[in-house]
């Protein structure tokens, strides 16, 4: 990996900061999730379909309903929801 060094006042430094932020955010906006591909927590997900949060468990467990694990967590994407609603 190259490494640059750059000399740069306080206030340039600081605007070189401020702009590569605005590019990242400028780039997140433009990848936003849909709103049927939005997750929810189990807790959201059970609200939403109006079961108890063991009824919501045990049809994760069955494999009706797909989740996305990140680390520990656990979500439930809004469009599988509207599917089970829909049967």
């Amino acid at each position: 990996m190259m490494q640059t060094l750059i000399q740069a006042t306080s206030d340039e430094f600081i605007n070189l900061v401020r702009q590569a932020v605005r590019e990242e955010l400028k780039g997140l906006n433009e990848h936003q999730i849909s709103a049927e591909e939005q997750a929810m927590t189990k807790k959201e997900a059970a609200a939403y379909l109006r079961v108890s949060l063991s009824t919501l468990e045990r049809l994760i467990k069955c494999d009706v309903l797909p989740v996305l694990n990140i680390g520990k967590r656990v979500f439930i994407r809004r469009s599988d929801l509207a599917k089970q609603l829909q049967k």
